[in-house]
């Protein structure tokens, strides 16, 4: 291996997605406490400008130069922003903050293809809260690795952590529209790795998979109950 392995070290991830994202959503409207996001108008308006530049520059990556195929993608993604207020309102709150630290975390080091490592430990979140907050809790997850230019360039290997995880709590991410949020994200996600799955998994796979997009739905590997195989797995790209 010319790079370091994956090491088995987790670190927060939090604070990594900055409250100028809100600014985009919300340029006429104000945050959930009534504040503006911070700043004079001008300074306001400067920084949403610089990440919707940010934004189709990483679009334009994902589209391979296409400025045609990038502009229609940025476009859908700030529809989407604009439909879901209750979503977007009020995402860099303490409490979806927490949500995230409980749940998602970026793995010190890269795979031996320079690739980053995010982990969903799905059993870690709480399940107690609504259908709205479960929804922020992966926007939330999608929109901090969309703007984390680090691991887009790298290349995002995906792994979700099934283990302990009910059928209930699955059909609850179904119904609250997460699996259909790679539509709207250009994340440069290269593999998704599912593991510990339950022996009921494929009852909830069958229909789930229906709602990912074709190229994610043909990167997936799953586990099940032989986590051994984990870190060679989360090699995607090496020989």
């Amino acid at each position: 291996m010319t790079r370091s392995a994956v090491a088995l070290a987790a670190v927060a991830f939090a604070g990594l997605w900055v409250t100028d994202v809100l600014g985009v959503v919300q340029a006429k409207n104000a945050t959930a406490d009534g504040a503006p996001p911070g700043g004079s108008p001008a300074q306001d308006a400067g920084r949403r400008a610089s990440l919707l530049l940010e934004e189709e520059r990483l679009f334009l990556r994902g589209c391979a130069g296409d400025r045609e195929c990038a502009a229609a993608k940025h476009a859908k993604l700030q529809a989407y922003r604009e439909s879901r207020p209750d979503v977007y309102r009020n995402l860099t709150s303490g409490a979806v903050d927490g949500m995230i630290r409980n749940g998602a975390v970026l793995l010190n080091g890269e795979t031996c293809s320079g690739h980053t490592v995010f982990l969903v430990r799905n059993r870690l979140f709480d399940w107690a809260r609504g259908s709205t907050e479960l929804l922020q809790w992966q926007v939330y997850n999608h929109e901090t690795l969309f703007h984390y230019v680090p691991a887009s360039e790298k290349g995002i290997v995906v792994v979700q952590d099934v283990s302990n995880f009910e059928l209930r709590h699955m059909w609850a991410v179904a119904r609250s529209g997460g699996l259909g949020l790679l539509n709207y994200f250009d994340q440069n996600i290269v593999g998704i790795v599912i593991v510990g799955e339950p022996s009921f998994f494929g009852v909830f796979w069958r229909v789930a998979r229906m709602l990912l997009p074709e190229r994610e739905r043909n990167m997936i590997t799953m586990l099940g109950q032989k986590w051994e195989q984990l870190p060679g797995a989360v090699q995607v790209g090496d020989s």
